[in-house]
């Protein structure tokens, strides 16, 4: 029994240092969100909004053959109204995000290669966040300390990344679809149900 006791602690050990070895020889991703983020962000990694191969937001949209929009839109007029159709290469946006809400609310008028904050600083597509946080600001301080959203690599900061609200909000109608939930799992064999019912032995 102590062999066997002995034997299995020094395969977890072993297992332990293998699995550490591993993931230490492979380097985190250090792809940033924003080359000027906020003092509260600062020295954070930005995990890339769509997806983990691309460098920033902005290659992802010239990738796909839409940035820079200026290429387009300085040969427009601009329309400040609020509409829900769109001329390609736009026509497939639905935008579901607050009743106020026009494409100039984040869009700059003046520059399309930028966004805008709600005071009409210019920002790069890489710093959509600082947008989204001047609307929805008790969620943007709590993604900032990181009680909103997704957070990986390592808990004392020195490998951390940090998903963009774009990660996983859509952001021209950010809120999730409804979702019906999973039937809980089954109440196993003579334990009592939350109705005050025992387990009918059906498992």
């Amino acid at each position: 029994m102590k062999v066997a006791l002995l034997l299995g602690l020094w395969l977890a050990v072993m297992l332990s240092i293998i699995w550490g070895t591993h993931f230490a020889s492979h380097d985190a991703p250090t792809t940033h969100e924003s080359d000027e983020s906020s003092a509260l962000l600062e020295g954070i990694s930005f995990s890339p909004p769509l997806a983990p191969t691309k460098n920033n937001r902005e290659e992802v949209l010239r990738e796909a053959g839409v940035f820079p929009c200026s290429q387009c839109h300085n040969l427009l007029i601009t329309n400040p109204r609020k509409r829900a159709d769109f001329a390609p290469p736009h026509d497939g946006i639905v935008v579901d995000h607050g009743e106020a809400t026009s494409c100039l609310t984040c869009h700059s008028d003046s520059d399309r290669d930028h966004l805008v904050l709600v005071d009409g600083t210019p920002v790069g597509f890489n710093e959509s966040y600082r947008v989204w946080g001047g609307c929805h600001g008790p969620i943007y301080r709590d993604w900032r300390h990181g009680a909103h959203g997704q957070r990986t690599g390592h808990w004392n900061g020195d490998e951390q990344h940090v998903w963009v609200c774009v990660r996983c909000h859509h952001p021209h109608r950010p809120a999730f679809a409804p979702m019906t939930p999973l039937p809980p799992p089954p109440v196993p064999r003579g334990m009592v149900e939350p109705g005050g019912h025992t387990e009918r032995g059906d498992r």
